[in-house]
């Protein structure tokens, strides 16, 4: 579990990009509680995602086995748990695991 330290490092992070985005920060302060307890490398593997589109095409970007980019885009991760599967389909083309980055 996070310390408050990494809350407190983030939190105006998070107010202002709640506020550009038109969210309350509030309760995105309140999902990432619940979803991580604000831990930035928190992962957790979901065996029964069915979720896998062009993971070859991403794996060649990535530079790794289309077999692991299968396996990533299972794991939801950092401070909100965004699945992997969930960031490709909103056009996040970087390493999976750069989800754990509390800026992206």
């Amino acid at each position: 579990m996070a310390s408050n330290a990494t809350r407190t490092e983030y939190l105006e992070t998070l107010r202002n990009e709640a506020k550009d985005l038109g969210v309350d920060p509030v309760l995105a302060d309140a999902i990432i509680h619940c979803e991580s307890s604000w831990n930035t490398y928190a992962v957790r593997y979901e065996t029964d995602f069915p979720y896998a589109d062009s993971p070859e095409k991403f794996a060649n970007l990535n530079r790794i086995s289309p077999a692991t980019e299968k396996v990533l885009l299972k794991f939801s991760c950092g401070l909100g748990q965004v699945m992997g599967a969930t960031a490709r389909w909103l056009g996040y083309y970087g390493p999976l695991q750069a989800l754990c980055e509390p800026e992206l």
